[in-house]
């Protein structure tokens, strides 16, 4: 799973991150706030969302950490949350 880490990341030197563009994507999103733990319902509710309005999950979710753990309390973390999605095509009606 692509994760994404907004700002430095402390202990880990240039050398040992690896960097890559990703292209624009059309995606639905959701922010998480609390443990990590509970970061497999946030997927399930983002993914029940995205087939109840009619749109495809068309790649791995990518998680993005806002909140350094080792500062935070853990009831505090906020954690976007993307999967990128296409509408659903439904043979015989315009979409």
């Amino acid at each position: 799973m692509p994760v994404a880490y907004p700002g430095p990341m402390k202990g880990v030197g240039e050398d040992e991150m690896g960097f890559r563009h990703i292209d624009p994507l059309f995606v639905a999103y959701t922010f998480h706030v609390g443990s990590y733990d509970r970061l497999p319902g946030a997927h399930k509710v983002l993914s029940d969302w995205a087939e109840t309005n009619k749109y495809k999950v068309t790649g791995p979710p990518v998680e993005v950490y806002w909140s350094d753990p080792m500062t935070v309390p853990e009831d505090k973390l906020v954690t976007e949350l993307w999967f990128p999605v296409e509408e659903k095509k439904i043979p015989g009606i315009a979409n």
